[in-house]
């Protein structure tokens, strides 16, 4: 609909050009004998109009939406309303109207032009026959409306663009005349400024925006520009209401016009561009600081090597300043015994080579020496430069790889003592089975009076030796990492207090231990043998750090929901360095060989992985503290303590039942066999599954017990367990092996059914859990 009606102001147009076209005319008017006035009118007038009717107000909107007239006459009174309401509608606003009525009331000719109608014709034979030079003179007057209309959109479409010119260039305008004192600014000014638009912005109030330090400048341009008639270009500050800072540049003269002389300034905001000048000017200074304080070296060397650019970290390793580096070459350093001859002579090549090829030089690990003595490694990268004055240059990069290359080392090391470890705990695993053999045939001799009483001496140093050799090989696979943990409810006092035994010989006498273990219980749920490892360790590290004597404390609380354990020293204390590594593996501040670095991993290790926390506090020459916190376990109940179970190996009549032994290795097996047999127990001895398989599934009689290897040919003790049960389901499993911990689960019996015996074992341990694994069958059997 729009559309149309522009489409018909653009005819109109045309006709006011000279342009002679037929003009169309709707009258509303639903009395049919006025219809036919308004025909004979306009017939009388030739063919210059062509005349439609719509009976209503709601049939008008319908014609001039789908066909826009020329003009409307419309009836004042109409059945659905008075016609008058067409005048203020969207649908007709494009349109010119005339308002025809049966009375002549000059309130209703008043009230018709207010509402936006052109004309106002009295309904008589006499009017009507005017009708034609009505709307004629109705129709020029639009035109001149139109006209009037285009211009002032013109107007305002040149504001809108000048205000979108300055909006997009930042640019606002004020205006003062000098005469009448009367200002103006743009919008676009109100927004450089952050006012309101429309807010009064007298010279007083411009110069309140300006920045105090500015505000001299300001006066003394907009005075000379108003006296004088000077012109205006200056730069200064704004503050906005809301405190933010804005740069404006001023230009502006005083010019006269017909309502007075005139000081126009335009203001622009040249804050960005400001802040661009300002980040360009900085850009050196900001380059040269990124420079000089980043820890990789960065150098650039002329042809000759000598050095025309170096940072500080690069100065810092020549042991002197990038100024005075300036100008000199490696070869200087060398002869000044900062530099090896052979790492100068490098150097140099390399350079010399990327100025010849143009290529560059990347070096993946090269050596150096700094000033201080110390060996450093780098990884390089060298390119070829050209100056402006077309001198070729090298432009090289280096970064300090040395952190990474002790942890190489380190690695290295932590592989080597992995084999050792795995090693360790196959070595371990056999010596278990010797030691089981050693110390099960010794304690056989010893008890069945089968020797002289030097001869029971003699057994006796042996068993002593096993015992010394099985705690080795406990030591072994705790270095390994095959310890079986084994934690329990335990009194944190009592375990310190029992250190009292051992501490004082490990710690020398020199070092003063004091105990203080608290009153009353404090349990927690640890492993007790790790537990005493850990704060062995720390003693130890506290005792190195007190060479001349000192006092190790060692402290025990408890605190809220924990159980609390502080190690004291009156040492040297740790420095920056040393804290920031402490349980990192492999870091020691112990000379080469003096020290592993495992120690205090080994204790993070073990506090973490029981659910505790470890804390310390230490400086240079205060000495250290360290806490260790593990959470607080109900006391444990008392147990009703079995029946002993009493073996009388002399006789060999208490054991009953029947045990398939399955034992690989022949010394091992006779043990247990023999330990068996002597003690009541009927054996069926086999050495591997296969001969154990047929055993189990077709002996002739009740098997009461397995006792199997948990690792032997064929088959694993649990596999063969499993092939047995599914015959005899009632049968008992007793496994023995001399794996333990990681290994046991590395080789897949992290979750093992039934009892585990570990080797070396004595006979005693051995009847007593073969006792204990028949008699909860027997229980679970009666439920």
């Amino acid at each position: 609909m729009a559309e149309s009606v522009r489409q018909k102001v653009t005819e109109a147009i045309r006709e006011d050009a000279g342009t002679a076209q037929r003009k169309t005319v709707l009258a509303v008017e639903d009395d049919e004998a006025q219809r036919e006035l308004i025909r004979r009118a306009f017939a009388r007038a030739g063919d210059t109009y062509d005349v439609t009717f719509a009976g209503d107000i709601a049939e008008a909107r319908e014609r001039i939406a789908t066909d826009p007239p020329d003009l409307a006459l419309v009836d004042w009174m109409l059945p659905d309303g008075k016609g008058l309401s067409l005048c203020a509608e969207e649908v007709t606003g494009e349109i010119p109207v005339v308002i025809m009525t049966g009375y002549g009331d000059e309130q209703l000719a008043v009230n018709a032009i207010k509402a936006g109608a052109l004309d106002y014709v009295v309904k008589s034979a006499e009017s009507f026959s005017e009708l034609p030079h009505v709307v004629e003179r109705a129709l020029r007057e639009w035109r001149h409306v139109l006209a009037g209309r285009r211009a002032e959109e013109s107007l305002r479409e040149g504001e809108r663009r000048l205000a979108k010119a300055q909006r997009i260039a930042h640019i606002g305008d004020w205006q003062w005349n000098l005469q009448t004192q009367d200002c103006e600014g743009s919008d676009e000014l109100y927004r450089i400024l952050g006012l309101p638009t429309g807010e009064l912005l007298s010279p007083r109030r411009l110069l309140s925006l300006v920045h105090p330090e500015d505000r001299d400048h300001w006066s003394k341009a907009l005075s000379a520009a108003a006296d004088h008639g000077q012109p205006v270009s200056i730069d200064v500050r704004a503050v906005r209401p809301d405190g933010t800072v804005v740069w404006i540049h001023v230009e502006g003269e005083s010019v006269g016009n017909g309502r007075g002389r005139v000081v126009t300034l335009t203001l622009q905001d040249t804050t960005e561009r400001k802040k661009a000048e300002q980040a360009l000017r900085q850009s050196e200074r900001l380059l040269r600081k990124v420079v000089d304080t980043s820890p990789t070296l960065i150098f650039v060397k002329d042809a000759d090597g000598r050095y025309l650019m170096v940072n500080r970290a690069m100065a810092e390793l020549y042991g002197t300043t990038p100024l005075a580096m300036t100008g000199k070459t490696d070869a200087d350093y060398a002869r000044q015994s900062r530099l090896g001859d052979t790492e100068a002579t490098k150097f140099a090549d390399d350079d010399r080579e990327v100025i010849r090829t143009g290529q560059p030089k990347h070096i993946d690990a090269e050596p150096f020496t700094a000033a201080d003595g110390s060996m450093r490694w780098y990884r390089t990268i060298k390119v070829p430069l050209e100056l402006e004055s077309n001198a070729s240059c090298t432009l090289g990069v280096a970064l300090d790889i040395t952190q990474r290359r002790r942890a190489e080392q380190q690695l290295l090391q932590a592989q080597k003592m992995e084999a050792i470890g795995q090693l360790a705990g196959g070595v371990a695993h056999d010596f278990r089975n010797q030691l089981t053999v050693i110390k099960g045939f010794a304690e056989m001799l010893k008890r069945r009076n089968e020797v002289s009483d030097s001869g029971r001496d003699k057994i006796e140093q042996i068993l002593k030796a096993a015992d010394r050799s099985t705690r080795l090989t406990q030591q072994l696979l705790a270095f390994s990492r095959q310890e079986i943990l084994q934690p329990a409810v335990v009194d944190l006092r009592t375990l310190v207090s029992e250190l009292e035994k051992t501490l004082p010989r490990m710690i020398g006498e020199d070092v003063r231990l004091v105990l203080e273990p608290g009153e009353g219980p404090c349990h927690t749920e640890l492993d007790p043998a790790l537990f005493d490892q850990a704060v062995i360790n720390l003693a130890l590290n506290a005792r190195d750090a007190m060479p001349d004597g000192g006092t190790l404390t060692i402290r025990t609380e408890c605190t809220g929901d924990q159980a609390v354990v502080t190690v004291i020293d009156t040492g040297t204390g740790m420095d920056e360095h040393t804290r920031e590594h402490l349980f990192e593996p492999f870091f020691t501040t112990k000379g080469v060989g003096e020290g592993t670095g495992l120690g205090l991993s080994m204790v993070y290790g073990f506090v973490t992985q029981t659910g505790g926390t470890i804390s310390y506090h230490s400086e240079p020459g205060k000495g250290t503290t360290f806490r260790l916190a593990f959470p607080l376990a109900a006391p444990p109940e008392a147990e009703e303590v079995p029946a002993e179970v009493h073996h009388h190996p002399e006789t060999g009549d208490n054991g009953s039942g029947t045990v398939l032994v399955v034992e690989d290795e022949q010394e091992v097996r006779q043990l247990v066999v023999g330990i068996l047999r002597h003690n009541g127990y009927t054996v069926i001895e086999t050495g591997n599954a296969n001969e154990a398989l047929p055993e189990g599934e077709h002996y002739q009689g009740d098997i009461d017990l397995l006792i199997a290897d948990l690792v032997i040919p064929d088959m694993s003790g649990t596999e063969l367990a499993a092939r047995i049960r599914a015959v005899r389901p009632d049968i008992a499993v007793l496994y023995i092996t001399g794996y333990a911990g990681q290994e046991l689960r590395r080789r897949g019996f992290d979750d093992v059914a039934g009892n585990v015996l570990i080797k070396p074992f004595s006979q005693d341990d051995l009847l007593a859990r073969v006792a204990e694994t028949l008699a909860a069958r027997e229980a679970d059997d009666e439920h």
